[in-house]
């Protein structure tokens, strides 16, 4: 195990730990050239002999590099001497789950909808990208602070993220199809009953489940074992939200039935979608300018305030998003075709040019003979 003051790859001092977990603990480093401070996320010593859970690790790094977006962990670097690691953004400030279990069901609907936006949009943007997270749930994301104080949620832990398309399919394999994987609580009816045919949309349940959360305060589907929670999910039968709950609204109940809905094709068919009708509930109406404050007040992506994410504007978000996805189908352009020179006029001259010459030489040769 690792311990303050060791040194991995001559480049990060470990300084103390950020948490363990059954398959890998978090430590705390700093850079010693750059003196930044980063969170490392190193396989326990008894996991990373396994190959293959050391396989998937790998393609969590290797899928989180490869996703850029202000809400998503970016994974910077790995080391591979002392200890088989990722380094990460070190985002302090805990948890969603720990802010769930300490607000029990008093979060307001602004509060929720500020939580929820960037959410949202993080994992539309992996869906855009053909990933599927597979495993979201509030202690998979973590909580930062901007400097402005507002609440900034990562989504974090692509471990067992499935890859829809060809650009990380490299990764794919460290899941394998037929396996199931997640947490009962979160995973969709599909990843229970028919795991084969999981695609973007199980994650639009399990953010569903995570939106309960943040208005009842307890997980939808809980019940006394993991049979009873699996039975519920398929069943679709999520415990009744109280009426006394600040975030609970009859449009934010319809937001849930559809997001929960056991059949996928019966789910809002992006998160884009979800959070248009999530922004339109008259509550999250009437808090939006208070909303879209606290996030245009960070600048998420450069320097420019035109670049902030605007996560009210779902057309604009949904119109770059197919700009994007026509860009990369549009077949390469043709060189443009240069319109052909007008030679019939150099031509005509090579023409008659031959035969004045020789009827020239012709009449010379009969005035000769004469």
């Amino acid at each position: 195990m690792l311990k303050p003051g060791d040194v991995l790859e001559g480049r990060y001092v470990v300084e103390g730990s950020l948490g363990e977990g059954a398959m890998a603990s978090v430590v705390r480093v700093r850079h010693r050239a750059l003196g930044s401070q980063h969170a490392l996320k190193v396989l326990n010593p008894e996991i990373a002999a396994i190959a293959q859970l050391r396989e998937r690790f790998l393609a969590e790094g290797r899928i989180q590099a490869q996703l850029r977006h202000p809400n998503i962990v970016p994974v910077t670097d790995v080391v591979t001497e002392g200890a088989a690691g990722l380094i990460m953004e070190l985002v302090e400030g805990g948890t969603l789950e720990e802010l769930i279990a300490n607000q029990a069901g008093r979060l307001d609907v602004a509060t929720i909808c500020t939580i929820m936006a960037p959410i949202l949009d993080a994992v539309g943007e992996a869906h855009h990208h053909g990933v599927v997270h597979r495993d979201l749930k509030p202690s998979n994301i973590l909580l930062g602070r901007t400097r402005h104080g507002h609440p900034r949620p990562m989504v974090a832990d692509f471990g067992i993220a499935k890859v829809l398309t060809s650009q990380l399919q490299a990764s794919r394999s460290a899941t394998k199809t037929g396996v199931r994987v997640g947490t009962p609580l979160y995973m969709s009816p599909e990843q229970i009953v028919n795991i084969t045919q999981i695609d973007h949309r199980t994650d639009i349940f399990a953010l569903g489940a995570i939106l309960y959360e943040l208005i009842v305060g307890h997980a939808a589907f809980d019940d006394d074992n993991e049979f009873g929670i699996m039975s519920r999910i398929v069943a679709g039968n999520y415990h009744p939200i109280p009426n006394n709950r600040p975030g609970a609204s009859p449009e934010l109940e319809r937001c849930l039935r559809r997001a929960l809905a056991t059949k996928p094709e019966e789910r809002y068919p992006s998160c884009d979608e979800f959070l248009a009708e999530l922004m339109r509930a008259p509550k999250v109406a009437a808090g939006r300018a208070e909303v879209q404050q606290s996030i245009n007040s960070e600048v998420w992506l450069d320097s420019t305030p035109e670049s902030a994410t605007d996560y009210t504007s779902q057309e604009a978000r949904a119109a770059r998003r197919k700009a994007e996805n026509e860009a990369m189908k549009r077949p390469a352009e043709a060189p443009e075709k240069i319109a052909p020179v007008d030679h019939s006029g150099f031509e005509l001259i090579f023409f008659w040019i031959p035969i004045g010459l020789i009827l020239f030489i012709g009449l010379l040769a009969l005035g000769a003979s004469r």
